[in-house]
């Protein structure tokens, strides 16, 4: 044996010896006689749970309120995607008059709700989630696209998730 750099070596064998040849006889199949129909004793077992390759996936979720709804229809819509309760509703038409749109502020805040956006930004309880929202000025929530009322509730659901309706009194 000779050590090499990485380790033992093993020479080839010698190549004068004659080749070996091995004989294999598989068993012969038991005479057909022999062979009883299977009978059941008890009910069988599954041992293997077999999951569906393809899984079916759930409707798509509808992320724009449906065209022909009325103003506060439109906003109840949004309210009721982004969690909301019911007093939304009422608020946001004392507040807005169901109205998202670039005319629809006073000299602080925006839309439906009346989001005080460069306020909330600056809140570090709040900004996380106005920014997971897709809002990072008051330009994402003030205006009548289906993307901004969207941005719009969700904004106001993490408002009201830090604050309560203390917002709105």
């Amino acid at each position: 044996m000779v050590l090499g750099a990485c380790g033992p070596v093993v020479p080839p064998p010698p190549t004068d010896l004659p080749p070996i040849t091995i004989h294999a006889q598989l068993p012969a199949p038991p005479p057909s006689s022999t062979i009883a129909p299977a009978v059941a004793s008890r009910p069988a077992v599954r041992l293997m749970i077999f999951e569906q390759e393809t899984p079916t996936l759930p409707p798509p979720v509808e992320v724009f309120a449906p065209a022909g709804l009325d103003r506060c229809a439109e906003m109840s819509w949004y309210r009721a995607r982004a969690g909301l309760p019911e007093v939304f509703d009422r608020i946001g038409r004392r507040e807005s008059n169901c109205r998202n749109e670039d005319q629809v502020h006073t000299f602080c805040c925006y839309g439906w709700w009346q989001l005080w956006v460069s306020l909330h930004l600056a809140d570090r309880r709040m900004a996380p989630g106005y920014h997971a929202c897709g809002v990072f000025s008051a330009a994402d929530v003030n205006s009548d696209t289906p993307a901004d009322k969207a941005r719009q509730a969700c904004a106001t659901a993490v408002l009201y998730s830090v604050v309560g309706l203390s917002a709105w009194q």
